[in-house]
């Protein structure tokens, strides 16, 4: 005779994670209504108002026999009263000779509350029998923050992606 299955491990992810959130949703409310979340003083959810991103630039930095590297340089202001660490970083470049490329990348820092900082990511093109310099380019990429509150927690433990600050932009390889 098999082994029976615990239903919740039969459900489909998503359903899954419609449940987990439905299920969260209803203890905040009950909870909060009963003042018990207030009387504790624990902070469940915490909004917050989505940084802002911006490409300020794109320039070539060292070049070897190798190839060349780059580095884009993004603007982020935080609106929020509290700080905002960043997760990770996702941009596509395109150069006007046909090349694309992706790059993925960890920035290790934290935007400060109600603070502007400049993002410095690096990448490296392989070598080419065109420079890079020169070339337009056109960028478009994320970076994902980690909002505070103990839902954000749960949420992103039950596979819920971060939140994130898109940006673009084009212009001409320096």
């Amino acid at each position: 005779m098999g082994k029976l299955k615990h239903p919740w491990k039969t459900m489909h992810t998503p359903l899954r994670i419609m449940t987990t959130a439905a299920l969260l949703g209803g203890l905040a409310l009950a909870l909060g209504g009963c003042g018990i979340l207030s009387k504790a003083r624990v902070k469940l959810v915490h909004f917050v108002r989505k940084p802002t991103a911006n490409v300020a630039d794109l320039k070539g930095t060292e070049k070897t026999d190798q190839g060349e590297r780059v580095e884009l340089i993004i603007n982020i202001e935080n609106p929020n009263d509290v700080s905002l660490p960043l997760d990770q970083a996702s941009y596509d470049v395109w150069l006007s000779d046909g090349r694309r490329f992706s790059f993925v990348d960890r920035p290790h820092r934290t935007l400060s509350p109600d603070g502007h900082q400049q993002l410095v990511l690096a990448a490296s093109f392989a070598k080419s029998h065109k420079p890079i310099a020169g070339q337009k380019y056109h960028i478009r990429g994320w970076v994902s923050y980690v909002p505070p509150g103990a839902l954000r927690r749960i949420l992103t433990r039950a596979g819920w992606p971060l939140p994130r600050a898109r940006f673009a932009g084009s212009g001409l390889l320096k």
